[in-house]
């Protein structure tokens, strides 16, 4: 039976209201904890969904890299876990919900429970990848160090993911103005003319012609396929909510420029994951396991899944990922020579960087492009109304002369 977060309330010897929270399969174990520890309990419910560790926004990786971090730097400075986490809870703000979770996780860990397994109580829930390097940390007794190591890879990929939001921020504002000018030409300006050409009986250029007709229809078609797309997503959403954000990052791959931005982030998340759970020496075929459950993309996830099954067969890593269309073959190379020297997890961490720099000059690329092309779009369009416009004005002038 699964085990779930439970909210108690109970009553000491002295009288005294005390709180806290602890994970169980049923009340019942609780209830008989609560009693050996000379309480008896008042209140034993589930915890609700919407309690939060942490004071700080709702990005969960932003919040595990801030804990993993403070954490690290108390237990480097030689205070005992329970110490510590004592320690962190009086910088954590936002009311009594979240110190019930500190409790929990401290509590946890007194009643013999590992750091790892406390942490499965905490909202937002902790990734397979920071359980797994956690307990590796709590075996190996460098579990400072590996705090130290989680942080900076959430840190790491939460910059990378500012980057990616930055870089495509400008070129989607452009393209909403481009859009926007398309339908305030066809909704007011073009309408304007139309009418008064027409009541001047003038014969339009044919470029004129094709302007208003275009204008007549094209708010029309986009607006059609503005809500069919907005339809498909949230339907996607509705009717596949597991796999839902699976089909619209397969969908985005397609992309010409986008797609490899989101290849190239999910490739960096593989290599680094896979590579810091080989370097705290856990098995190839449990690595994969985890880092199956780190990344988004289907395709990346299809081809752990394949490698795997090679490892089972008792292929080597490199000879699994031999022949894949979303893996470099020169990567493949590398790590080869990395697999017949022992350095596997080292050639990863160190395609992680490559990748990483890979995926900078995309960003700067995807700008480059995307600007002057939206730009020069954006002032064509303009300039081709002008002109169609322009050219019945200047007709009407020739005739009065």
């Amino acid at each position: 039976m699964e085990s779930l977060a439970y909210v108690w309330k109970a009553v000491d010897a002295k009288g005294q209201i005390r709180q806290g929270m602890c994970e169980a399969t049923e009340t019942a174990y609780i209830r008989t904890w609560l009693r050996e520890q000379g309480l008896y309990p008042l209140m034993i419910k589930p915890r609700r969904k919407g309690l939060n560790l942490f004071s700080a926004g709702k990005d969960a990786k932003r919040q595990w890299a801030v804990f993993t971090r403070r954490l690290a730097i108390v237990l480097e400075a030689g205070i005992p876990l329970l110490k510590a986490l004592d320690i962190i809870s009086i910088k954590v703000s936002g009311g009594k919900n979240q110190q019930l979770q500190w409790q929990g996780v401290r509590e946890q860990i007194q009643r013999g429970s590992s750091l790892a397994e406390a942490l499965k109580i905490v909202n937002p829930a902790p990734s397979l990848y920071i359980l797994s390097m956690v307990r590796v940390g709590e075996k190996t007794g460098t579990l400072a160090n590996t705090l130290s190591e989680i942080a900076d890879d959430l840190e790491q990929e939460c910059l990378f993911q500012r980057k990616i939001r930055a870089a495509l921020a400008y070129p989607l504002l452009l393209s909403g103005a481009f859009f926007s000018v398309i339908f305030v030409l066809s909704l007011w300006v073009l309408p304007t003319y139309e009418k008064l050409f027409s009541s001047l009986g003038t014969r339009l250029p044919y470029l004129t012609s094709v302007i208003f007709t275009c204008g007549r229809y094209l708010p029309i078609a986009l607006s059609i396929l503005f809500l069919a797309l907005l339809s498909t997503a949230v339907f996607v959403k509705f009717f596949y909510p597991q796999s839902w954000q699976e089909i619209m990052t397969k969908f985005i791959t397609y992309i010409p420029l986008f797609g490899r931005i989101f290849q190239l982030n999910e490739l960096i998340q593989f290599c680094r994951v896979l590579g810091r759970l080989l370097t705290a020496g856990i098995p190839l075929l449990e690595c994969l396991h985890f880092t199956e459950s780190t990344v988004r993309s289907g395709q990346i996830r299809k081809l752990i899944k394949q490698v795997a099954g090679g490892v089972c067969q008792g292929k080597t890593l490199t000879g699994a990922l031999r022949g894949s269309a979303l893996f470099p073959s020169d990567a493949c190379e590398m790590l080869n020579v990395a697999e017949e020297t022992g350095n596997l997890d080292t050639m990863l961490l160190h395609l992680t960087i490559i990748f990483r720099q890979e995926l900078d000059q995309q960003l700067v690329r995807l700008t480059h492009l995307a600007e002057p092309i939206l730009i020069l779009g954006l002032a064509g369009l303009i300039g081709l109304v002008a002109v169609g416009i322009l050219l019945p004005i200047f007709d009407i002038s020739t005739n009065l002369q």
